[in-house]
């Protein structure tokens, strides 16, 4: 809920009983995250380019065209691109929204490794938005900084990649094709996961 203080300071009206209570427009800038608006901005621009040019589509379509039948590396390369496009700036939420749909057509074909690619792609893409340069990781450090606290913010990416792989690595081995099985019960096929 916002005080009659917040109020006055923010919209510096004149009708604010304490005049100094107000905010001159130079105090105002300097406490608006210009660095972080522009950071947004640029990246949205980029990234959206990116995507209404079909650039995403043709890289991704090349990727797995090259890896072809090799199962094990699908879920994979989601992960990295996922983690390489959050990390140069795109926002994880937009890199999901682009990654999923093209690894869902990439599981038609593949059924069998469909769930895990599609949650190694999700968990690259928000690894990568630990990254100094992308707005979250931004924030991240604004908000250290505010809270005089000190640190590598490509550090911070770097353990959060190890961890983010040590995960997908484990999620691989319990999803992996030999542990599910086609269900030939009725007309459908369905899928069955044995976690033993």
């Amino acid at each position: 809920m916002v005080t009659a203080t917040q109020f006055y300071a923010v919209t510096g009206s004149a009708t604010a009983p304490d005049p100094a209570l107000l905010l001159t427009f130079k105090s105002v800038f300097e406490h608006f995250p210009g660095s972080i608006v522009t950071l947004l901005i640029g990246v949205s621009l980029l990234f959206g380019h990116f995507e209404r040019s079909g650039s995403l589509s043709w890289l991704t379509d090349k990727v797995y065209k090259a890896i072809g039948e090799h199962t094990l590396l699908i879920p994979w390369v989601g992960y990295m691109i996922g983690l390489f496009i959050s990390t140069a700036g795109a926002f994880s939420t937009a890199t999901i929204t682009l990654l999923v749909p093209v690894i869902a057509a990439l599981g038609r074909r593949m059924p069998r490794i469909f769930f895990i690619s599609e949650v190694a792609a999700i968990v690259g893409a928000n690894t990568g938005a630990l990254s100094p340069i992308n707005p979250v990781g931004t924030v991240i450090r604004d908000s250290a900084n505010h809270a005089q606290v000190s640190f590598n913010g490509w550090q911070l990416w770097l353990l959060g990649t190890i961890v983010s792989v040590s995960t997908v690595l484990v999620l691989q081995i319990i999803f992996s094709p030999s542990r599910i099985q086609d269900s030939t019960n009725g007309k459908k096929n369905r899928l069955v996961v044995w976690l033993y």
